[in-house]
């Protein structure tokens, strides 16, 4: 694969899969990520339509999951591991 069509793979990964479970908002209850994005003071609304990551309570946007590195773009994650 060359550094063109890496550029434009936009999947993502979940390296600690069997802990975690991927999700479409669907219903319009209110629902809100775990995490507060840098610089603000509040947690911010999962929207209906939006992705997420669950585990147990703990839902995370894909935005914040990425920052956090609960989701990886790196196909080779499992190689790479920390």
């Amino acid at each position: 694969m060359n550094s063109e069509q890496q550029e434009h793979d936009r999947r993502l990964y979940i390296p600690g899969f069997a802990s975690w479970s991927a999700h479409l908002k669907k219903d319009t209850e209110k629902s809100f990520c775990y995490a507060k994005k840098p610089g603000e003071e509040f947690y911010h609304r999962i929207s209906r339509g939006e992705i997420f990551i669950q585990r147990e309570n703990e839902k995370y946007c894909v935005e914040c999951a990425l920052r956090l590195e609960f989701l990886s773009n790196d196909r080779m994650f499992w190689q790479r591991r920390k």
